[in-house]
């Protein structure tokens, strides 16, 4: 995989081999904070109803084993297309006042080399103008 500028998109990861079926390639690690903490338009996924995981630095830490942590680099598909990944059941960890999870990005099909990686945020994630 490569990040790299995606037109019209920013940064995104593309891949740079063919990746096949149902193989792990990102990893997307979060702060948990109470959705009322979190500004409209903020980056956030989804944790439970009164919780969302937010972008910080330690989102972008070293590799966890083999998995680069580039999830949340992995951009929304163009509209008409469906993603080529899907995310995983999350972990958490920490105590309460400073908990953090994670999650996996698996690829749902055989994704060709020059193909971008994407997956569906949900609507946990904000408004979004396309």
């Amino acid at each position: 995989m490569e990040v790299t500028e995606v037109p019209f998109k920013g940064l995104g990861v593309v891949a740079r081999r063919p990746i096949p079926a149902g193989t792990l390639v990102a990893r997307y690690e979060f702060k948990v904070v109470r959705k009322a903490h979190a500004s409209p338009g903020d980056y956030r996924v989804g944790v439970d109803a009164n919780r969302v995981g937010k972008i910080d630095a330690r989102t972008f830490s070293p590799p966890t084993g083999a998995i680069a942590n580039v999830g949340a680099l992995l951009n929304e598909p163009n509209q008409g297309e469906a993603p080529n990944c899907r995310r995983l059941a999350s972990q958490y960890w920490g105590a309460p006042s400073s908990r953090r999870g994670a999650f996996y990005l698996q690829t749902t099909r055989d994704v060709p080399a020059g193909e971008e990686l994407t997956w569906d945020y949900g609507p946990s994630y904000g408004r979004r103008r396309y």
